[in-house]
């Protein structure tokens, strides 16, 4: 059965990523052995909606350089899911517009490095918040707070909210 949205597409690609790869629940390192190989390099982009290339034949790609670590590796991460969900070979693109292919990729990436199953039940610790949970998986706090809306997540605790 088909999935009903490329982002559900995206998360399932994840999913299987990780499971394939014995990921766990733990932060996704590009660089630790056995993982898939991603060569990259950073430059200047000719757009600024233009965030990444990646390549026809392997999984490499050019990225917009000067960006912080965490965005890094999110584009990164984007470059391997469109390399492993294209349906059709050829140069992938990846950019700040809001098509399906776009939307897949972006929810690989927020899935492949921050999964929401692994974040559910850090949520439920009351001492734990959006920034020790960006700073766990080495990410932004923005996708952090993209995982808990999309997948219905429970808000992380609040001590000013509390008392």
């Amino acid at each position: 059965m088909p999935l009903a949205t490329p982002w559900q597409h995206g998360y399932a690609l994840a999913r299987s990523l990780r499971h394939a790869l014995s990921y766990g629940d733990s932060r996704f390192d590009f660089t630790a052995p056995g993982q898939p190989a991603l060569h990259y390099w950073e430059t200047a982009m000719p757009s600024s909606r233009m965030e990444g290339l990646v390549s026809a034949g392997g999984p490499a790609c050019a990225i917009t350089s000067q960006r912080r670590e965490t965005a890094k590796r999110f584009v990164l991460a984007r470059a391997l899911g469109d390399y492993i969900g294209r349906s059709d070979a050829g140069l992938g693109i990846l950019t700040s517009m809001d098509t399906a292919r776009q939307a897949r990729s972006r929810a690989f990436a927020a899935e492949l490095l921050a999964p929401a199953e692994s974040l559910r039940p850090r949520l439920a610790d009351q001492g734990v918040n959006v920034h020790d949970l960006g700073q766990e998986f080495d990410v932004s706090t923005q996708l952090i707070n993209h995982q808990i809306t999309n997948h219905g997540l429970p808000q992380p605790y609040s001590s000013s909210a509390h008392g």
